[in-house]
């Protein structure tokens, strides 16, 4: 419920529906070394 605004993620489609997986309507990032430290917490402001 949370990564649809708590995630870096990109867009697949607009027409989002409510209670579905996710990845049905985004491409979810991955951790990426830019943005958080090897323990997991973030370099910068991001989402959280």
């Amino acid at each position: 419920m949370c990564a649809r605004c708590h995630s870096r993620r990109g867009e697949i489609h607009k027409d989002y529906v409510h209670g579905q997986e996710v990845g049905n309507d985004y491409r979810v990032s991955l951790l990426d070394r830019s943005f958080y430290s090897p323990d997991g917490q973030i370099k910068a402001e991001d989402y959280e």
